[in-house]
């Protein structure tokens, strides 16, 4: 597979799918006119190349991963809603770094988009633990929500922990 496939197929993925929601024509219309667009995959594997890790920032390694997950929208007049959930496991090898030290771990991302009249709320949760050859364990987690209320507050909040041990 060409290594970029996974990277670029998902973001190309996520931009189809997002303009159907916006573009799409009357199709699978239900009782109450809400749309629905749903993606899934399972146990899908590819390889690519990284540059940086948290415990090596400049190297490059190959990273492969076996992912499940599922991009779903709905909306009608009024509302919407996207939401792209992926869990997987992965493994680290280095290619040109530092460190001769591979990592192996489990990762899952959430992340949903919700508009309503004059609202809008978007959330990220991603999260990652890592087992390195040499016995070092990484765990991290980052935390994002964005909140536009009808009157124009927006509340914003972000967090990220990186644990080594």
């Amino acid at each position: 597979m060409n290594p970029s496939h996974f990277s670029v197929s998902r973001v190309t993925l996520a931009l189809v799918f997002l303009l159907g929601l916006l573009l799409a024509p009357p199709g699978s219309v239900q009782a109450d006119g809400a749309e629905t667009l749903t993606e899934t995959w399972q146990n899908e594997t590819d390889s690519f190349p990284v540059f940086g890790s948290c415990s090596d920032p400049d190297g490059e390694y190959l990273i492969t991963i076996t992912t499940n997950g599922v991009i779903h929208g709905a909306w009608n007049q009024n509302t919407g809603h996207f939401t792209w959930s992926e869990n997987g496991s992965y493994y680290l090898e280095p290619l040109n770094a530092a460190s001769d030290t591979t990592w192996a771990g489990h990762y899952a991302t959430h992340f949903d988009v919700n508009l309503g009249p004059g609202n809008v709320v978007i959330r990220d949760i991603f999260t990652d633990t890592g087992l390195g050859s040499d016995g070092t364990r990484e765990v991290f987690k980052a935390r994002y929500r964005l909140t536009l209320s009808p009157n124009g507050v927006v509340r914003e909040f972000e967090s990220a922990e990186f644990i080594r041990h």
